[in-house]
Parts: structure tokens; sequence; C-alpha cells
């Protein structure tokens, strides 16, 4: 399978060194400072092969063509490693310009879409200003479906709807600054790719490769009958092994490691805990006979979402002390539900309740990292406790 990749090196001796010879040439064009022409000067093809080849040794160490190469392998055989050795040099740095820019021009609607997202947060975070589309809809065409070709024309328009909103944001003087720290990210995003695609792109191949042995390793059972064939589990656990190489390799770059026992954060929903919570969800504003969440979610369609209404409501007596990030959070879960107004099919965890229970956790200064369901089950397991009491 892999022997067709080496055919071209299969040739004289004479021919390998012209290879050789022809490949360090355009290697000192793209870096001249590493591969210098000295190099190119004094390894001339027409030198006999092992002095070539000692010339090569001494001018470029990371070949490794130590005596011992040179003293158990014909000359030939060394010449062919070391033109294969090189001309993976050379590919390396066109793929570092090709197959980064044929990426960054093939996903550049995925960047769009990141860049897209951040705007919009500074528009409705720091400038007060409601983004004009539907953000979950456009992020998540532009990122989830921009290599659909069935979604080309719909991707062009998220693309210029996105296009819209950034480009008001970035003719905008006051906030310089926010556009560039966003520049900065997207720089620092773009080394990050660059310095680690390479060994992303070798994972991925292993991982194809890995998936190609699994998924025709019954021609060789069918053909061959070796007698020892693989079962479903052994064929799960081999595919496990690869996901989990990858997994291993990402958490690596990103500095991920493996925690050991947490120690907990000391908070445990006692009774007294439960109680006070009860009541505090109990003694939440109300604004027209309803609960203050309810009534910020019928504006806000009877409105459909307007920038002045966010404003309105975010001021409203019944929200203050609470965190913007709380309120910004209902109504970007809210707003798209918007488009099709299918409000009798919101999920529990994104409904006005659900605001209502995380509202009363922030004015107890409990920790907001419980599920819609477990804060359910403890109002319900409070109002029981309360009633006992009384």
């Amino acid at each position: 399978m892999f022997e067709k990749y080496f055919a071209e090196f299969y040739v004289s001796e004479q021919e390998l060194k012209d290879e050789i010879h022809s490949t360090l040439t355009r290697l000192n064009i793209l870096d001249p400072e590493k591969w210098p022409s000295d190099v190119l000067e004094h390894a001339t093809p027409q030198k006999p092969a092992q002095e070539f080849l000692l010339i090569l040794n001494a001018s470029i160490p990371e070949l490794s063509i130590d005596e011992l190469t040179l003293k158990e392998f014909e000359s030939i055989e060394v010449l062919r490693l070391t033109a294969i050795k090189l001309k993976v040099l050379l590919n390396g740095k066109h793929l570092d310009y090709l197959l980064t820019k044929q990426l960054f021009m093939l996903c550049s609607n995925f960047f769009l879409g990141m860049r897209y997202l951040l705007v919009t947060e500074i528009l409705s975070t720091k400038l007060n200003r409601e983004p004009r589309y539907n953000l979950d809809m456009i992020f998540s065409i532009l990122t989830k479906d921009f290599l659909d070709p069935t979604k080309a024309s719909l991707t062009l328009l998220a693309a210029k709807a996105a296009h819209e909103e950034i480009d008001k944001l970035f003719a905008d003087e006051s906030a310089a600054q926010f556009v560039r720290h966003i520049k900065e990210f997207e720089s620092a995003a773009e080394k990050y790719i660059k310095d680690n695609y390479f060994l992303a792109v070798f994972e991925a191949f292993t991982q194809i490769a890995n998936e190609a042995f699994i998924k025709n390793v019954d021609i060789v059972e069918a053909g061959i009958q070796l007698g020892a064939s693989f079962t479903p589990t052994e064929i799960k656990d081999w595919a496990d092994g690869v996901l989990k190489t990858v997994r291993q390799n990402t958490s690596r770059r990103l500095g991920i490691k493996k925690g050991g026992k947490r120690e907990r954060q000391g908070f445990a929903w006692t009774d007294e805990k439960k109680i006070a919570f009860f009541k505090k969800v109990e003694s939440l504003p109300k604004v027209r006979s309803q609960s203050c969440w309810q009534f910020a979610l019928n504006e806000l369609i009877d409105q459909e979402f307007s920038a002045e209404t966010v404003s309105w409501l975010k001021i409203h007596p019944a929200f203050k002390a609470l965190p913007e990030s709380l309120f910004r959070n209902a109504v970007k879960v809210w707003r798209k539900y918007l488009e099709r107004e299918n409000w009798s099919e919101m999920r529990r965890e994104e409904s006005p309740r659900a605001f209502e229970l995380r509202h009363a956790l922030h004015l107890l200064e409990y920790p907001d990292k419980f599920t819609f369901s477990t804060l359910e089950t403890h109002f319900y397991a409070g109002k029981k406790l309360a009633k006992s009491e009384s």
C-alpha cells in the first residue's frame, strides 16, 4: 500500500544525488537562513556518493548520517533515506503555506461566525445595542452548516447579516478598544492553529487509518481465515483507544491536566437552606400579578425583543441588584423562539420559572451550579419543610 508513495526514490545513485541537490535548492529559496547556499556549493551531485553524504552530514546534522550508518548500509540506501527526509521537510514547508491557507479559506465562514459572536456580545453587553438578527441562528449556520452544499444560499445570507453587524462595530470609533482586542484574540488563535495544525492533521490521519483497518478487517478474516477473528467488543475497544489518544493529545495542547480527587466546596442543601430558598423564590417581586420574569418575557414578545424594551426592562425595579449576565442570558435564550413563535415548546430549563429559581440563588448567595430539576426538587422540599414548621 505505502510503497507506491516512495516509488520516485527507487532510482540510480546519480538521480538520487540530483534529487537531493534540487530539494536543497528549493529549501534554500524558502528558508535561506536554515538552508544556506554554501551547502549547495559543496554538496554538488558530481561528487562520489560517500563524499557527497559526508559533506551533507557535516552541514546538516539533523540528517543523522553518522559513520555507523555509512558503514552498515550501502550508499544508495543512505542516499534514498536522505532524499526522503529532505522531501518530507520540503513538503512540510509547502503545506505550512498551502494547507493552512486552504483551510482558512475553506472555513472562512466558521471564523466569521466566531467574530460575529464576539461582536454581538460587545454590542449588547458593552454598548447596550441589541443585535438586529437572530444571533443563535446565524452563529449556528456559519459554524455548523458552512460545509453543507445544500445550505449554500442560507450560508451566504447568514454571512451577509454577520458582516453587517461586524462592520457596524468596526466603524464605530468609540468601540476602537474592543475591535483591537478582537483582532488580538484572532491573531493569537491563528498562531495557535498554525503552530499545532500539523499535529492535529497527523492525529486525524492516524485516526482515519485505524478506522480503515477496523472497517475492512473482515476482508482478511473472510479471505485468509487466520482463525483469530476480532469480536465486536475488541473492535469497539480498538476504536475507543484511538479516540482516547486524540482526546489526550487535545488536552495536552490546551494544558488540561487530569484532576485528582476534588475537595468539596462546602455548600450543602440543608433543611434550613431549602426553606430559605423556597421563601426567597416566593418573595420575588411580582409585576401585574405575575412573576417579574414572566412579565419580562411577555413584554419582550409584545415588542418583538426591541432594543428599547430590553434596555427598559434592565432598569426595572423588579430586577434591581440582579447580575446583568443573568438577565442577558434570559433575553438570549428566549429570543431564539421568536422566529417561529413556538413559545409553548420552550424548554423547562429556559423558562421564566428557571430564571426565578436562579434569581433566588443569587439573592441568597448560593452557588449557581445546579440543574433546573435539582432546584425544583429543593424548592418543593423547602415548601414542605416550611409548612411542617408552621
